[in-house]
């Protein structure tokens, strides 16, 4: 004998209509009878709740992330140390796939890779590279304008130099973020945060990463003012303005 018919429900997407049905089969006075509901507002609901829970555990991450290396970059001896701390912290964490830190040189307003942390040689040539050319990194703007600065899709910035870009699409990093290392309108360097997630860097996570830079910039500066007070010698500079336009000549 044939197997009895039973009850049945399934929800399944229709590429189609773009539509969640939910099919509902039972049996009436011996036939099958096929119900058919919409539940794609059901669907869409549910996911808009599970990625609004995934970024809030997201942001609870970073948020106790970057507190730890707030700590560890305070009780920092100088700043080889502020950098290896911020590099190894971020770039070890799921959270982030590449970061690096540049140390911007007084003399010329070039930056350097000071640390790096990450599975992404090509991107660090590739940064690397583009460091010592007129070429505006993300880096370099924040630099330059003291503010950081966002990269939503890395692949269609055109701003971006294309090895770089290549370079980013091949490890699947999708945005970047660059967070000036400054204190007290000084900028000590940059921090390049790379990401691979679709949904890039939120402004939640963007403020805790400004915090993270700011008392980077607070560390480095407090160590270079100790290290003048402790020098064994000291340089006087002396200045000479013979221009009877400037006021206060």
């Amino acid at each position: 004998a044939a197997d009895a018919a039973v009850e049945r429900s399934v929800e399944e997407y229709y590429p189609a209509v773009d539509r969640w049905l939910a099919a509902e089969t039972t049996v009436v006075d011996g036939d099958t009878v096929l119900y058919l509901r919409d539940v794609t507002e059901r669907h869409d609901d549910r996911q808009t709740v599970e990625r609004l829970q995934q970024r809030l555990s997201r942001l609870e991450s970073i948020d106790t992330l970057v507190a730890t290396v707030l700590q560890q970059v305070v009780d920092a001896s100088d700043r080889e140390e502020v950098w290896e701390t911020v590099v190894r912290r971020l770039g070890t964490a799921e959270l982030y796939e590449f970061v690096w830190v540049g140390e911007r040189d007084p003399a010329d307003d070039r930056l350097r890779v000071a640390a790096s942390a990450g599975e992404a040689p090509d991107v660090l040539a590739a940064i690397d590279a583009q460091l010592g050319s007129k070429t505006a990194l993300p880096g370099q703007r924040a630099v330059e304008t003291g503010a950081t600065c966002v990269v939503e899709t890395i692949p269609d910035d055109d701003a971006i130099p294309r090895n770089l870009r290549v370079a980013a699409f091949s490890r699947g990093l999708q945005s970047a973020v660059a967070v000036p290392i400054a204190s007290g309108g000084t900028v000590s360097g940059v921090l390049g945060v790379y990401v691979g997630r679709e949904d890039g860097v939120s402004p939640q996570e963007q403020a805790s990463l400004d915090a993270l830079g700011a008392v980077a910039g607070f560390a480095v500066t407090a160590i270079r003012q100790a290290d003048l007070l402790f020098a064994d010698t000291v340089t006087e500079l002396c200045l000479a303005v013979h221009n009877d336009s400037v006021p206060f000549v």
